[in-house]
């Protein structure tokens, strides 16, 4: 049953239960109040997720954003763009005065040229909107974990680079038009001949250094497929010959990923100004390391074609049959993942648990961020891949999703993946005092100005917070409801509980939040550092242990439900905590699929086995990585997602997986992060088994 008992996916007349003490509540506790009730409303489901009219906005088919996403992306351009045809003219006069070097121009030639920078600059701004949201798109791909926000923030001061799009002046016809009118014969010609030397130059400078980083990227990389090729001739048992023609594969695969990597850098690098170039240069880390989706797809397919070249038919679908099943067992635990994860912030009922199953695997199998690549194994999201599992949930049809879900539920469930999708730590560029933007030095020149930055950073703080606490109730309420069929009468009271307890657990939270954070940051804080410094301090918890409930809506549940309506409503709990841990066992094993490369066989037997390590130590595991609703992703999309593993030896993994795989994983960055947690939740452990004993 949901909160609001007469709402319905058919039925979307609300009977609104408003009670009286609502008016002795804070405002912002009653304007959250008002809000959940008014959520439900039909207007709110189709304005909140992504829509066929969000697919028409011309930015959004560029750049894959919702309409509101490609809003923004118009307005940042606009923004950016105002500095970048500053430069455009900047760059078109300086050429001006270095077309009168080299060439001899005279002055008559020269005011021609001035008399086009506008013309000229208007041009290559037409071009540089042009191509801004393919790159944005590329960048983004690239970052898709990033809100579009914080991408914003990210690249406001590298987006009007040269770099970014790549243009030069002889791509603006006014420009062209009136080299050609001012030039004569060997004008133009020793022009020509001076671009074309400078151009030898600084590419030959720039693949000096470049040969440098591909020699070790293609290094690294090459191993990386070899051990993929490795996997294969051991799963076919493939003679030396045809082992031989997939280790050629796999090198002609990785020149052709370095070629395409080399080319992009050099282009880059070509579009930078002397002195950022020079830095590079001396310095390193110029190599682009990352390939557009476009790229990746057709290394998979050029891939695929080399499989089918080298390997017999009956070899080649055996093998392919070995993909799909490890295809299979990725989407089925990314499929857990997915419901689990919506579960938690909308809760569904058992039946509607199974319901969504379906509609989410065909979410997870057509969301590239969770695809498993064959051509390059270190593509695979060994890191946070949240993001991707809420972008698959956004795409979920409304017709779908009414079919299974309530309207509140709906609503909740876009509402959680526009909530994540938006999701930045602090919006610096909204400041509620309208200060104005500028570096950061220059912003923050004074103490007062740092206190100002402060204040914004912790009002804002309280209104996101004051918001998810209030949310993370109405949730407890609406699952209740659902799930022991509540009356209108117990609902209204259960209300009035939840609201209470969500103003406690803020007044609770907020007495202690400020000095924590002061406390936080107080040592070496400087003007220059401040915005940092509160980037990186993440999220605090609203304190309790981790899954008790609030004491006054605990009262209220044993009090006003019957024994039969708390029993219905802790079997769910039960239920979903069940299926919660089972898609989480799922999901490390396919995380350490990514780091290891795990055939079918070796994920059947490590299932039973991590399994069982996770039920051992699942307190310990809820004790060291609290999870509420809407405020961390669960522990297994963290940083330490592998932690099950960090618990066994190398001689516990012998028979399990190769030798190579267990000295691949115990040498892995992953091993060492891991371990050390994994000795502190082991101690925690054998605390809490002594003390039942």
């Amino acid at each position: 049953m949901s909160l609001f008992p007469s709402v319905s996916a058919n039925n979307c007349s609300r009977r609104i239960l408003v009670p009286t003490f609502i008016g002795h509540l804070r405002p912002a506790f009653q304007m959250m109040f008002l809000a959940a009730i008014l959520a439900g409303l039909p207007a709110g489901v189709r304005g909140a997720g992504s829509t066929e009219a969000d697919k028409d906005h011309p930015a959004a088919k560029k750049s894959n954003l919702t309409k509101e996403e490609a809003a923004k992306l118009a307005k940042f351009i606009d923004k950016v763009g105002v500095e970048r045809r500053k430069k455009f003219v900047e760059s078109l006069k300086a050429r001006i005065v270095d077309l009168q070097k080299v060439t001899g121009l005279e002055e008559d030639g020269a005011k021609i040229l001035e008399g086009t920078v506008d013309a000229a600059a208007d041009q290559l701004m037409a071009s540089w909107r042009e191509k801004f949201p393919d790159r944005f798109r590329e960048i983004s791909e690239q970052q898709y974990q990033m809100s579009v926000d914080l991408l914003f923030a990210q690249l406001e001061t590298y987006a009007g680079s040269a770099a970014f799009v790549q243009l030069d002046p002889d791509e603006a016809p006014a420009w062209t038009a009136a080299l050609q009118k001012v030039f004569n014969p060997g004008q133009a010609a020793a022009w020509t001949r001076t671009v074309a030397e400078r151009r030898e130059t600084k590419l030959g400078e720039i693949n000096d250094s470049l040969s440098r980083e591909v020699d070790a990227a293609r290094a690294m990389r090459l191993d990386i497929l070899l051990k993929k090729t490795a996997q294969i001739k051991a799963a076919l048992a493939l003679p030396k010959g045809v082992g031989d023609q997939l280790d050629d594969l796999a090198g002609r695969q990785i020149d052709d990923v370095m070629r395409r990597l080399r080319e992009k850098s050099a282009k880059t690098l070509m579009a930078l100004e002397e002195e950022q170039l020079h830095s590079i240069l001396k310095n390193g880390g110029g190599l682009n390391f990352a390939l557009s989706s476009d790229e990746q797809a057709e290394q998979e397919r050029a891939w695929n074609a080399g499989l089918a070249a080298a390997l017999p038919a009956e070899d080649l679908k055996r093998w392919k049959d070995l993909v799909a099943a490890r295809r299979d067992k990725h989407i089925r635990a990314y499929t857990g993942v997915l419901v689990s994860e919506m579960d938690r912030q909308v809760a569904f009922t058992a039946k509607q648990r199974e319901q969504i199953e379906p509609l989410a695997a065909r979410l997870i199998a057509d969301e590239p961020h969770l695809a498993v690549k064959e051509t390059d194994p270190s593509n695979f999201i060994y890191g946070n891949p949240s993001r991707g599992f809420y972008d698959a949930a956004a795409k979920a049809d409304d017709r779908d999703l009414s079919a299974i879900l309530d309207a509140h539920q709906l609503v909740q469930w876009r509402r959680v993946c526009e909530a994540y999708r938006n999701t930045y730590t602090i919006a610096f560029n909204n400041n509620s005092n309208g200060r104005g933007s500028g570096s950061t030095e220059d912003a923050l020149s004074t103490p007062e100005d740092l206190e100002n930055k402060l204040s914004d950073y912790l009002q804002d703080m309280e209104e996101r917070s004051r918001q998810t606490i209030f949310e993370e109730m109405m949730l407890k309420l609406d699952d209740v409801s659902r799930s022991a069929n509540l009356s209108p009468e117990k609902i209204q009271f259960l209300q009035m509980a939840a609201i209470g307890s969500a103003e406690a657990i803020f007044e609770n939270w907020k007495a202690s939040i400020e000095q924590n954070i002061r406390s936080n940051i107080s040592n070496n804080v400087r003007v220059g550092n401040l915005e940092a410094r509160l980037r990186n301090i993440g999220t605090y918890s609203w304190g309790g242990n981790a899954g008790e409930d609030p004491p006054r809506w605990k009262r209220a549940v044993e009090t006003e439900l019957t024994a039969a309506e708390r029993e219905a409503w802790k079997s769910e709990i039960e239920a979903r905590g069940r299926y919660q841990d089972e898609a989480a066992s799922r999901y490390v094993i396919a995380r350490f699929d990514g780091a290891v490369d795990l055939s079918v066989d070796q994920w059947g037997k490590l299932e039973p086995i991590v399994g069982g390590i996770m039920k051992d130590y699942h307190d310990d595991i809820a004790r060291m990585f609290p999870t509420a609703s809407g405020q961390r992703p669960p522990w297994y999309l963290q940083y330490y997602g592998l932690l099950p593993f960090a618990s066994l030896s190398d001689k516990d993994l012998e028979g399990l997986l190769t030798k190579e795989q267990i000295e691949a994983w115990m040498s892995s960055m992953d091993h060492t992060n891991c371990a050390s947690m994994w000795q502190n939740l082991k101690r925690q452990h054998d605390q809490r088994v002594k003390q039942k004993k």
